[in-house]
């Protein structure tokens, strides 16, 4: 555990970060997380960031331990003030979402990463709502598939492009002006309001 959050800025900083925030549990079971990890435990250029609790995190443990795998890191705790400030030093913001749910569901990290310009790699099932937004605004990369090498390719080239990520970090802090700001809500609420009046 890193328990002084500039120390964790500073480790960081030190590598290409990806980033996943929140919990992991049986709702975002999937095969990517750990091909993405065994794709990159020997990389001296790409960490994995996991930052959150879940059931899942038991066999990341596991992978880590019987690998010894330093570039993947868990924590728990991390001082919810400073996740913006995490996510702006990362690369890209990770979401997963268990393919055999196919609900619609926006997850909360997935407005973290934009309020911080955080690019997305998203694997989720083709009936989400994350698929055409991200598609749509250019703010990352998604796979509907179950062709994880295809898209473990498409990672490795997003996150060595340095233009195409500057570029959708831009698209990100534009969308979650556009239409996630509290004052933007705050308004859309009132105007409603008036309305049914």
């Amino acid at each position: 555990k890193l328990n002084n959050d500039s120390v964790l800025i500073n480790k960081i900083k030190e590598k290409k970060t990806l980033l996943f925030l929140g919990a992991l549990s049986v709702s975002q079971e999937n095969d990517l997380i750990y091909r993405i990890i065994n794709f990159y435990k020997s990389s001296d250029d790409i960490q994995i960031y996991f930052i959150g609790s879940g059931s899942e995190l038991k066999k990341i443990r596991y992978l880590i331990d019987k690998y010894s795998i330093q570039n993947v890191i868990i924590l728990e705790e991390i001082h919810p003030q400073f996740i913006k400030d995490i996510c702006h030093h990362c690369h890209a913001g990770l979401i997963f979402l268990n393919k055999k749910h196919d609900s619609h569901n926006i997850p909360g990290k997935f407005i973290s990463y934009l309020r911080s310009g955080l690019p997305i790699i998203a694997d989720i099932n083709s009936n989400s709502d994350l698929v055409n937004l991200i598609n749509e605004n250019e703010i990352g990369i998604t796979n509907t598939s179950s062709e994880n090498d295809q898209f473990l390719q498409e990672i490795e080239l997003l996150i060595n492009n340095k233009e195409r990520l500057e570029k959708m970090s831009i698209n990100c802090t534009n969308l979650f002006n556009s239409f996630f700001k509290v004052e933007d809500k705050a308004d859309q609420i009132l105007k409603k309001l008036v309305s049914i009046k």
